[in-house]
C-alpha cells in the first residue's frame, strides 16, 4: 500500500489536472503485445517440448521462475501460472511506483531500478492476456500502468531536456525505452498513441546520432549492449503495435551496430570457458557475453537469412549466452528471452575482417573463422561514454591468446596501472576529454594501416599479415610525439606470465602457449623499464618510438628484426621468408608512391610490395565540432564538461602564484568557475598575509542574497550556506591522495575544519570573524601555525594553496549554486580537493635569495624531466 500511495503522489499530469485511470475501449487492448503476440503464441505452442509439465504444475515462483510462470502462463493458460504473473505484475507495479520517484526528485538514474520495470511490464502483459484475469483485477492493472505512464512522461523525469540531467547516454535510453513500453502495454489509454510516439521518435533519433556510419556505438561495449538490448526491444515492441517501417527494428544501423559487437569481440579466450566475449574496453566486465546475437538472429531470420546465419555463428562463439550481458539488469525482453534462444538457423561464419568505426575506434583483425586469429584494437573517436582516459590505447591478441590487455571495470589494476593505459603519457594525453581522431585507414591481404592523432601524438599502425593464421602476422606501431608532448612515459600492458630483457627489447612469456617478442627500433632510446603487468620507456625529447610487436607459438624462434634508416623501417626475418616495412609520421622521399607506409614481403621466391597511399578517413556524417573532444551526438541533450589541456591546467600551476612579503598583503582575485566555465555571478578576493605565528586570511565577498542558516560549528551541512574555504597543502605535494588542510567558514561565523580526511581534527586558537559589508560579506581567518600542527615557515618555504567559495542564489538551490575558485578546479563541478591543481604560497622575508630560488623551483617544475619521468 505504501507503494501504491508514493507512486500515486508522484504521478500526478502536469498542470494538476487528474491523471485517467480508468478509460472506454481498454478491454479491447490486444496482448500479449510487447515481445510476442496471440499470433506467435500459435507458432511457440508447436515447438515447445514442456508444454504438459508446466500445463500441469500446481505453482509458481515468479520471483526466482520468472519465464517459466511467464511461458506457462501464455502457452498453456494453466491458471496457477496465470494467478501467478498477475499478483507478480500488482506488487512489481508497486515497487516501480514507489521507486520512480527516485528520478524526478533525486535525479537517481533510471537503470537503478530496470529490473522492477522488466518485472513489471513482463508479467502485467502475460496477465493482461490471461483469461483467468478478472474485470476488477485488470482495471487495477490498467490503472497502475497508467499511474506509471503519467510518472514517467513527468517533464522533470530523465530527458535530454530535464535541468538534473546525465552525461551517461544509456540512462536516456532506459527513460525512452520505458515511456514507450509502459505506454504500449495501454494504447487505447487517451494519451497513449502520444506517449508512445513521443517515445519512438526519441528512440529513433539516438540510433541515428549514436551510431556511427561503420556500426559502432556511443559508449564502452558493456553500457553499449545496454541501449542496444533496449533498442531491439523497444522496436519489436512498436513493430507489434504497428508502427511504420516495422518500427525501426530493421534499421540498417542496427545491424551495423550489432556487426561491431561482432567484429570487436574476442578471439575464443580460454579465460572465458573457451567463447568469445566482449573486449573489456573502458567500463566493460571482464569475461562478458551476451545472447543479442541470437536474439536478432531470431528476429532478422525472415528478412535475412544470411545475416542471420552469421549471427547465429556469432551466438554460438559467446556460448550461447542466456543474456544481454552481465552485472546490469536488462529490461527488454525480460521474461521472454526463452522465445528468442533458438532461430533454428544453420550458423556460418561471417568474412569480419579489419574495419575503422569513426567515433569508436579501429579494429585490425585476420582470421576470424580460426582457433589462432590474431587481432588489435585501438580505442578511437568522440563515443567515448564510460571510458578511462585510454582514447588511443590498445588491445591485442596474437594467435589466439591475449598478449596485450587493456583495463576491466570489475578486476580494478593497481592504483598505479589504473591511471595508465597501452600508450603515451602525458602532456599529449593529459586532458581526458580529448580523444584519438582516427586520420587513415587501408586494408588489404598483406597489410592492413590505421593512424589517428591525440593532442601532439600520432599513432600509426601497420599489420603485416597472411592468409594462413599460424604465419606470421604481426604488428608495427609508430608514435611520434612533438615538442610539447615530450618528455613522457611510453607503456604496453602485458597478459604475461613473465617479461624478460633482451638486448632490442623484451620478450614476452604469455599466460598460454603464446609469447610475444617486442623490439624497439630508433637507436639511442631508453631501456624500456618491466613492471609486473606492462613495460614502460622513458621518452626525453620529441620524434618518434617504433615498436614491432611480434606474437608466435612458444614452439616457434622469435625472428631476426633490424631497424633499417635510424628506425624508419625495419627487416623482419623468419623462417616464413622476409618483409621489410617502413612506417614514417611523412612520406619517405619525394616520390608519393613509396608514402608513409609500405611492405616488401618475399614469401618463397615471390615478392609482394604494398604501399597504401593516400589512406584519408572521410569525415563525412559527423562534421561539427571538434574530433579529438569527446561528445554525445544530440542536439538537445547535456554535454561533456570542458577539462583543461596541460598547458592550461600544468601541475604545479605556476600561474597561480602568491608571493607573501611580511607586512605587505598578498591578494588573490579573479575566482573562476570550474575550467571553462567562466567567471562567477559575484566576486571574490581574498588577501593574505602571514607573521611567525600565523596565517591571516581575509575574504570580500560580493553577496547580494546572503544565505546563513547554520550556527553550530564542524556541520557538514555548511556548504548549504554561503562560505569560504581555505585549503593547505604544508608539504607541497600537490599529490593526489587527499592529504591537506582545510577550513571553511560561513556566512553565519560557522566553521569546519579537518586535516587529512579527519573530521575530529580542530586548529587550535583559530579565529574566524565574519561581518556584512555595503557590497555583501567578509571573513577575517587568523589560522595559527601550531593549531595547524605545522612548524612555522622559513623564507622560501612553499605551501599548496586554494580558496574557494560556495555562493548560494539567496536561498539553497542545488542547480543554481556556483562554487568558485582562485586555482580553478579541473571540471564541473569540479573536486576543491584535487591537490594538482592548486596555486602556491611562496613565503618571503629577509632572504630575497630563497624566495626567487623557490619562485623559480615552482616555474622549472611545472613541467621538468625528472618531474614527469620520476
Amino acid at each position: 500500500m505504501l507503494g501504491f500511495l508514493l507512486g500515486l503522489a508522484w504521478s500526478q499530469p502536469a498542470g494538476g489536472a487528474e491523471p485517467i485511470l480508468s478509460w472506454a475501449g481498454a478491454e479491447r487492448d490486444p496482448h500479449p503485445c510487447l515481445y510476442v503476440t496471440a499470433k506467435d503464441l500459435a507458432r511457440f505452442k508447436a515447438t515447445a517440448k514442456n508444454l504438459p509439465e508446466l500445463a500441469a504444475q500446481k505453482s509458481f515462483n515468479v520471483g526466482g521462475g520468472l519465464e517459466q510462470a511467464v511461458t506457462a502462463a501464455l502457452l498453456t493458460g494453466n491458471p496457477a501460472a496465470e494467478q501467478a504473473v498477475l499478483q507478480g505484475a500488482l506488487s512489481a507495479l508497486d515497487t516501480l511506483l514507489a521507486n520512480i520517484p527516485r528520478t524526478t526528485r533525486d535525479n537517481v538514474g533510471p537503470h537503478a531500478y530496470s529490473q522492477f520495470f522488466g518485472q513489471a511490464v513482463g508479467l502485467a502483459d502475460a496477465a493482461l492476456a490471461a483469461k483467468s484475469v478478472g474485470a476488477e483485477d485488470r482495471a487495477k492493472l490498467r490503472a497502475k500502468i497508467a499511474q506509471v505512464c503519467y510518472a514517467i512522461n513527468d517533464p522533470k523525469y530523465f530527458n535530454p531536456e530535464a535541468a538534473h540531467g546525465s552525461l551517461c547516454p544509456n540512462m536516456f535510453t532506459s527513460a525512452a525505452g520505458y515511456r514507450l513500453t509502459a505506454a504500449a502495454l495501454i494504447p487505447s489509454h487517451p494519451l497513449g498513441k502520444k506517449w508512445f510516439d513521443d517515445a519512438l521518435a526519441e528512440l529513433r533519433q539516438e540510433v541515428e546520432d549514436w551510431v556511427d556510419p561503420q556500426g559502432g556505438m556511443a559508449e564502452c561495449p558493456h553500457y553499449a549492449m545496454v541501449i542496444l538490448d533496449q533498442w531491439v526491444g523497444a522496436f519489436l515492441i512498436a513493430k507489434n503495435a504497428g508502427a511504420a517501417d516495422a518500427g525501426n527494428l530493421f534499421n540498417p544501423r542496427l545491424r551495423k551496430a550489432i556487426e561491431w559487437f561482432g567484429n570487436i569481440s574476442t578471439p575464443r579466450d580460454p579465460r572465458s570457458g573457451g567463447f568469445r566475449r566482449l573486449p573489456s574496453y573502458g567500463h566493460t566486465y571482464a569475461n562478458e557475453r551476451t545472447s543479442m546475437f541470437g536474439v536478432m538472429a531470431c528476429l532478422w531470420k525472415d528478412t535475412d537469412p544470411a545475416f542471420a546465419a552469421q549471427l547465429e555463428w556469432m551466438h554460438r562463439e559467446h556460448g550461447s549466452f542466456g543474456e544481454p550481458g552481465i552485472l546490469s539488469y536488462y529490461p527488454a525482453f525480460m521474461a521472454y528471452r526463452n522465445f528468442f534462444r533458438e532461430s533454428g538457423v544453420t550458423p556460418k561464419p561471417p568474412a569480419w575482417g579489419s574495419q575503422y568505426y569513426q567515433e569508436t575506434g579501429v579494429q585490425l583483425r585476420n582470421g576470424i573463422g580460426s582457433d589462432r586469429e590474431t587481432m588489435l584494437y585501438m580505442i578511437a573517436g568522440r563515443f567515448h561514454s564510460h571510458y578511462f582516459n585510454d582514447s588511443g590505447a590498445i588491445a591485442l591478441f596474437g594467435k589466439g591468446r591475449e598478449l596485450c590487455d587493456d583495463d576491466d571495470y570489475q578486476r580494478r589494476r593497481a592504483k598505479e596501472s589504473r591511471e595508465a593505459h597501452s600508450m603515451p603519457d602525458k602532456p599529449a594525453t593529459f586532458n581526458e576529454e580529448r580523444v584519438m581522431e582516427l586520420r587513415e585507414f587501408s586494408t588489404a591481404p598483406h597489410l592492413d594501416y590505421a593512424s589517428g592523432v591525440r593532442r601532439g601524438w600520432q599513432r600509426q599502425i601497420a599489420f603485416v599479415k597472411d592468409a594462413d593464421p599460424l604465419a606470421p602476422n604481426y604488428f608495427v606501431i609508430a608514435d611520434t610525439l612533438d615538442a610539447k608532448s615530450a618528455p613522457t612515459i611510453w607503456r604496453l600492458f602485458l597478459a604475461a606470465q613473465q617479461i624478460t630483457p633482451t638486448a632490442m627489447g623484451v620478450i614476452m612469456t604469455g599466460r598460454d602457449d603464446v609469447d610475444m617478442d617486442i623490439f624497439f627500433l630508433q637507436p639511442g632510446l631508453a631501456k624500456p623499464q618491466i613492471h609486473t603487468n606492462h613495460i614502460s620507456l622513458a621518452v626525453e625529447k620529441s620524434g618518434t618510438v617504433t615498436v614491432v610487436l611480434y606474437p608466435r607459438l612458444r614452439t616457434e624462434r622469435p625472428p631476426e628484426v633490424s631497424p633499417l634508416d635510424g628506425g624508419q623501417g625495419v627487416r623482419v626475418v623468419t623462417a616464413a621468408g622476409t618483409d621489410i616495412i617502413y612506417l614514417t609520421p611523412g612520406p619517405r622521399t619525394a616520390r608519393p608512391d613509396e608514402g608513409k607506409v609500405s611492405l616488401v614481403k618475399q614469401r618463397g621466391g615471390q615478392t609482394v610490395r604494398v604501399v597504401p597511399g593516400a589512406c584519408d578517413i572521410v569525415r563525412n556524417w559527423w562534421t561539427d565540432g571538434d574530433p579529438q573532444l569527446r561528445q554525445i551526438k544530440w542536439k538537445k541533450g547535456p554535454q561533456y564538461p570542458p577539462f583543461p589541456d596541460y598547458e592550461d591546467a600544468v601541475s604545479p600551476n605556476p600561474g597561480n602564484l602568491l608571493l607573501l612579503e611580511r607586512g605587505k598583503p598578498a591578494v588573490a582575485t579573479d575566482f573562476l568557475l570550474a575550467q571553462g566555465a567562466g567567471k562567477p555571478a559575484q566576486a571574490t578576493d581574498v588577501s593574505v598575509g602571514w607573521d611567525d605565528d600565523g596565517l591571516d586570511v581575509t575574504f570580500q565577498c560580493v553577496d547580494s542574497g546572503i544565505v546563513a542558516a547554520f550556527k553550530d560549528n564542524d556541520n557538514i551541512k555548511l556548504w548549504k550556506d554561503d562560505c569560504v574555504y581555505v585549503w593547505l597543502d604544508p608539504g607541497h605535494t600537490h599529490n593526489s591522495d587527499r592529504k591537506y588542510i582545510m577550513i571553511q567558514v560561513s556566512a553565519s561565523g560557522a566553521w569546519h575544519d579537518l586535516k587529512n580526511s579527519d573530521p575530529t581534527f580542530n586548529v587550535q586558537g583559530l579565529k574566524a570573524d565574519v561581518a556584512r559589508t555595503a557590497r555583501g560579506w567578509s571573513a577575517r581567518l587568523r589560522i595559527p601555525w601550531k593549531g595547524l600542527g605545522e612548524a612555522a615557515p622559513k623564507p622560501g618555504d612553499v605551501w599548496g594553496v586554494n580558496f574557494t567559495r560556495m555562493d548560494q542564489p539567496g536561498k539553497v538551490d542545488l542547480d543554481n549554486m556556483q562554487m568558485s575558485s582562485w586555482a580553478a578546479l579541473p571540471y564541473h563541478p569540479g573536486d576543491p580537493t584535487d591537490l594538482l591543481r592548486w596555486g602556491h604560497l611562496v613565503f618571503g622575508g629577509k632572504d630575497d635569495s630563497a624566495v626567487r630560488k623557490a619562485h623559480q623551483a615552482i616555474i622549472d617544475s611545472a613541467y621538468t624531466r625528472e618531474r614527469l619521468l620520476k
